[in-house]
């Protein structure tokens, strides 16, 4: 009884130090399959809102040591990673509707096999700018040009299967937590439910309630 019970402690010691490791998925597909490269260097670094505005893209710069990958692995090959239990999407390589996020990462949470993520709003979809279409490419002008998106977030859904990326609407939000009748009655109360704030907090909850 006591090797047994040996066993089952050593086993959940080696599973819980593989989950902890920080890993990057060179793919969507290689995501799917589970497929990655474990990483010991793996560093987060938040960007400025300076640097948002000037060089576009998401608040995250994530980085290895050289040794471990090449230079542009993180910012230009890499789809996902994984750092200290938590995901993160490489926008550079995501769009919505053909137009692009810009580089660098937005931490996601997933529910249901799907990655959600806060990023600055893109195209006329966005509520409050009807037939405005709002565009980083990583250029001094494109900033400008969405330099009073900067600091707005919504929130998108990515399918790692379809290589999707979708807005999270109300519409969308409430057909998710149809399932969970308190949560959808508490969330069509909030004032503001398109923002990623109110967005992100509801879907904490249901990953929460999954775990």
């Amino acid at each position: 009884m006591k090797k047994f019970w040996t066993f089952i402690v050593l086993s959940w010691a080696i599973l819980l130090s593989v989950s902890a490791q920080d890993v990057v998925y060179r793919s969507l597909k290689d995501f799917l399959v589970g497929k990655c490269d474990t990483v010991t260097t793996l560093s987060l670094e938040r960007r400025s809102k300076t640097q948002v505005m000037m060089t576009g893209g998401a608040e995250y710069k994530l980085s290895a040591s050289e040794t471990e990958l090449k230079s542009n692995f993180m910012r230009n090959r890499c789809s996902i990673a994984r750092y200290q239990g938590k995901y993160y999407v490489n926008c550079k390589k995501l769009s919505y509707k053909k137009l692009k996020f810009g580089p660098w990462y937005a931490q996601a949470i997933m529910v249901d096999s799907m990655l959600y993520f806060a990023a600055i709003p893109l195209g006329s979809v966005v509520a409050g700018s009807e037939g405005m279409d709002v565009k980083l490419g990583g250029t001094v002008g494109d900033a400008l040009a969405a330099s009073g998106q900067v600091s707005r977030r919504v929130c998108y859904r990515l399918n790692p299967k379809a290589s999707v990326v979708e807005f999270m609407s109300c519409e969308n939000m409430a057909q998710l937590l149809n399932r969970h009748p308190e949560l959808l009655e508490a969330y069509l109360k909030e004032v503001d439910n398109e923002t990623a704030t109110v967005t992100l907090k509801y879907l904490q909850q249901l990953h929460e309630s999954k775990e």
